[in-house]
């Protein structure tokens, strides 16, 4: 009787583990996390198909025979179980920390899109309240200096690109790192009179140039880790992404402005573009932030 509870028993473990073992946690997993099925081959890593051969191999050798087993080798199937189940945990967290991962890397994409969004209407509002006159006013202390990107907020390292988009990260951080340069060498030069007028203004036109490359070059990494919609060839999907991101942001602030605050802002060019406004479609949403800045900045006589 003993003998026969055991067969059973190993009968029972057996179907659970070889029968469909793959289709069972794929719909697992697609059931606790929500993720669509055709994403999962991507995270498994061949973690998953590892773990079930090792199994089927002790499967395999353990069932070789269909007489009476002992009670050391139905432990032995219950181990193994046990270990395909230890190994279902571990693959379950790899692929939640590998899906909010990629949501908070695709935020973070967007916000620093943002950050540099505010800095370009900063940059216009300055131009507004000094009146390009540099060598008389300078902005109050601090105002560059707030342009920087935090090293820890970029992430970059995680963000998953192949062989030959590798080099698009590193070109990125290094966009953004001469980006904070540029924005210490803004701050430390408009706070000092005795740099010439026409040196500030080469300085916050390289300000303004950094800002738009850098905007690019985060949107197409963006778009190329698949953490945005759209393409290389075409990045408009992409692009609206970002722009419904930052018109969410910004709608409570918004709402507040009154349109003839607008009136008079100037008229922005192919020669005078702080941000793309055209290619995310934030032309208002641009010309507020700059009435919200206005309001903000100030501009202080030598």
């Amino acid at each position: 009787m003993y003998s026969l509870l055991n067969r059973v028993t190993r009968h029972c473990i057996y179907t659970f583990v070889r029968r469909n073992m793959t289709h069972f946690i794929k719909r697992f997993l697609n059931s606790i996390f929500f993720i669509h099925m055709a994403q999962l081959d991507s995270l498994y890593n061949n973690q998953l198909e590892t773990l079930l051969k090792t199994t089927n191999d002790i499967s395999h050798h353990t069932y070789a025979w269909d007489g009476f087993v002992s009670s050391s080798i139905t432990a032995l199937t219950i181990a193994a179980a046990l270990a395909t189940l230890a190994g279902l945990s571990l693959i379950i967290n790899e692929v939640k920390r590998r899906h909010y991962t990629k949501a908070k890397q695709a935020l973070l994409i967007k916000d620093l899109v943002r950050h540099l969004f505010v800095n370009a209407a900063i940059m216009e509002a300055l131009q507004i309240k000094s009146g390009g006159q540099w060598d008389k006013v300078h902005p109050a202390k601090g105002v560059f200096s707030r342009f920087a990107v935090l090293d820890s907020d970029v992430l970059l390292d995680d963000i998953q690109l192949s062989n030959k988009d590798f080099l698009r990260s590193h070109s990125l951080k290094v966009f953004l790192r001469n980006y904070n340069i540029a924005a210490v060498v803004a701050e430390d030069s408009f706070n000092n009179p005795n740099i010439a007028l026409d040196e500030k203004t080469a300085i916050i036109e390289e300000l303004w140039e950094r800002t738009n490359r850098s905007v690019k070059e985060l949107t197409e990494v963006g778009i190329i880790a698949h953490l945005l919609p759209g393409t290389r060839e075409n990045q408009e999907e992409g692009k609206q992404g970002v722009s419904s991101f930052i018109k969410e942001y910004y709608e409570k602030e918004n709402s507040k402005i009154n349109p003839r605050e607008l009136i008079g802002l100037p008229t922005r060019n192919g020669s005078h573009t702080l941000f793309d406004c055209d290619g995310f479609n934030l032309k208002e949403e641009f010309d507020m932030a700059i009435v919200r800045r206005t309001k903000d900045i100030r501009v202080i006589d030598f």
